[in-house]
């Protein structure tokens, strides 16, 4: 059997259009899962904060201080 040739059943609207991506994800998948299962909590926790913090420095300062209000309400007091 060919390693270059995937069998794609193209009538089946579930069936990956790009084989190879699909084979791809599903090994990114396999390995985060992998990743996660046997890191401990605290590294977990400073992954998560690193993602979380990223997600927000790249707002804009109107988003955050909509995001801000919507969690704090009107209190203007940063913490």
């Amino acid at each position: 059997m060919s390693t270059s040739f995937y069998d794609v059943d193209v009538t089946d609207d579930n069936e990956s259009e790009d084989p190879e991506q699909a084979h791809r994800d599903s090994m990114v998948t396999e390995l985060v899962e992998y990743r996660m299962t046997i890191m401990a909590i605290s590294e977990l926790l400073v992954v998560a904060s690193a993602y979380l913090s990223d997600e927000l420095e790249n707002r804009s300062t109107g988003d955050l201080e909509a995001l801000y209000k919507q969690l704090f309400g009107d209190n203007t007091e940063v913490h």
